[in-house]
């Protein structure tokens, strides 16, 4: 083990994710960076929103997935494949049964589905997916809101890859909100420039970008 800590492979490999982002890439990656056999232990971490950017800086952690990114001369950042958000009700609710444009405070009227953001100095209501709604029900993960909106518990945005099947079926349906019933993120994939990846962090990220159909 000490020869192949030598030769680049770090004993930490701390990874920090958004609970949004699809997971079947990172545990296809993940399978495939086991199968090595390397002496690296890795620590996967999931937080939501801005708790993501608190987390990789102040765990140090080598790698993020993250939702938003701004730029930061000190990091290097790969553009991942876009997440579509769907503003979905369950096709039972009283927002879905009028046929007409809803606006915000008709939205208002009903409970609002929200997945708190995990940074201890945000609120569940300080991000742009927060619709207004002074009846609120904060979920600690998008697979909890997922079973609150097909249990007609309220509305929320629920990401593609968890809403698409059950949008299929007609379980949930898109409300029509006036603003748009869609929004999409553009998420990145962002490691430190100093100190470099080790060997198993440029692993991962040749595997993870492999698994998510981007070009390595």
């Amino acid at each position: 083990v000490a020869l192949e800590l030598n030769r680049g492979h770090e004993p930490l490999l701390p990874i920090v994710l958004d609970g949004i982002l699809p997971m079947p890439p990172v545990m296809r990656a993940m399978r495939a960076l086991v199968a090595r056999q390397l002496p690296t232990r890795v620590r996967l971490v999931v937080e939501y929103l801005t708790g993501v950017v608190e987390r990789f800086r102040e765990s140090e952690a080598a790698i993020m997935l993250v939702l938003d990114y701004e730029g930061d001369q000190e990091l290097s950042a790969i553009p991942l494949p876009k997440v579509d958000m769907f503003l979905l009700a369950h096709r039972d609710h009283a927002l879905l049964q009028t046929g007409d444009t809803v606006d915000r405070a008709e939205l208002a009227r009903h409970v609002e589905l929200v997945v708190a953001d995990s940074s201890p100095h945000a609120t569940g209501t300080s991000h742009r997916l927060f619709l207004g709604s002074p009846h609120l029900f904060e979920l600690s993960d998008f697979h909890s809101k997922r079973q609150a909106l097909l249990g007609g518990v309220g509305y929320g945005w629920l990401p593609n890859h968890l809403a698409k099947p059950h949008m299929d079926t007609g379980e949930l349906v898109t409300i029509p909100f006036e603003e748009g019933s869609v929004h999409t993120f553009g998420p990145h994939l962002v490691y430190r420039k100093d100190p470099p990846l080790g060997a198993a962090g440029r692993l991962f990220m040749e595997l993870f970008l492999h698994e998510a159909g981007m070009e390595t």
